[in-house]
């Protein structure tokens, strides 16, 4: 899983500039360590830069406050 991973974040660093990748969802949260592989895996995929990848800081319930805040600013 994490030659996958580290794949598909090769492609996305290629294919977009960014500052940093944020991993979400359950999975990502309990299994951070597990299934995000480490810059050394993702480099072979990229000609880029590798930016920062942290997990979410808001929890388990972060797709119910992302829902919120968008209801909340489009009423």
């Amino acid at each position: 899983m994490r030659s996958a991973n580290a794949q598909g974040i090769g492609m996305m660093v290629n294919a977009l500039e960014m500052e940093g990748i944020v991993v979400m969802g359950s999975l990502g949260i309990k299994q951070f360590e597990t299934i995000i592989p480490s810059q050394k895996e993702i480099e072979k995929y990229t000609i880029n830069p590798i930016p920062t990848i942290v997990k979410t800081e808001l929890g388990d319930n972060i797709g119910l406050k992302g829902i919120y805040h968008f209801l909340s600013h489009h009423e």
